[in-house]
């Protein structure tokens, strides 16, 4: 399935407050389904009727809850440099390997040009989350990657403001319904044991860890984000859930 994309959260140079973005491009972030290898059920392994949360990413197991990316209201991105420029180039290569955890694949991230990368699952409608309480990731450095942040976000019932729309009336006047911009809450990967030699580190983040994330409107469950690093630095991400 291809879906819409793209777009930034910050800039190469230096790291604004992030907000909401408008995506324009696809991407295919399920194109490369491998089928010639068995399928491995990861560290812990999905046991019928407990509570695991999926959001269509870097996750091929079981879940209670599970969030498709359909390209519709649900959306995989890959970020750009300049959010309100359509023909920014991409900051990473997206890819898959059969090095992973659980599944028949992990996704693979290869680093651009740009001196950063990032990538986000974003909801259009907010989504309340407050019965689950702790992130599951897997991730492992092939080359680079010394730094990774993970973000959360958070909006009003109405959604973020949408940052490449226009201005307004010229007389100054404004709308009567004035969309809650987004709250962006990040932690660093280092802090719960990611480290980039080379293997794989399963880490399990408790959402209270993302200070100030309004956990009743969430719109977006999952934003990783590096920065410095070379072109062609890789990273592989994988065993992808939520748990209370």
């Amino acid at each position: 399935m291809r879906v819409l994309c793209v777009s930034a959260l910050l800039l190469a140079s230096c790291a604004p407050a992030p907000g909401p973005a408008p995506y324009v491009y696809g991407e295919d972030f399920d194109a490369k389904v491998a089928t010639d290898v068995s399928f491995l059920p990861g560290p812990s392994p999905y046991e019928a009727g407990s509570l695991r949360l999926s959001i269509g990413m870097a996750y091929e197991g079981d879940a209670i809850e599970t969030h498709a990316i359909d390209g519709v209201t649900s959306h995989s991105y890959i970020y750009i440099q300049d959010e309100c420029d359509e023909s920014s180039p991409l900051t990473y290569v997206p890819g898959t390997s059969q090095d992973r955890v659980e599944g028949l694949r992990s996704e693979l991230i290869t680093q651009g040009a740009l001196g950063w990368w990032g990538h986000g699952v974003h909801w259009d409608v907010p989504k309340d989350m407050r019965t689950w309480g702790t992130l599951h990731i897997s991730l492992k450095a092939l080359s680079g990657h010394q730094d990774i942040e993970i973000r959360m976000g958070s909006s009003g019932e109405e959604g973020g403001a949408d940052p490449c729309a226009p201005a307004g009336p010229r007389d100054g006047s404004r709308s009567s319904v004035a969309p809650t911009p987004d709250v962006v809450a990040s932690v660093d990967a280092s802090s719960y044991g990611y480290v980039a030699d080379g293997a794989w580190h399963t880490l399990e983040i408790p959402l209270e860890a993302f200070q100030a994330l309004d956990r009743r409107w969430i719109n977006i469950p999952l934003s990783l984000i590096s920065e410095g690093g070379q072109e062609g630095d890789q990273l592989l991400v994988d065993n992808l859930y939520f748990t209370p």
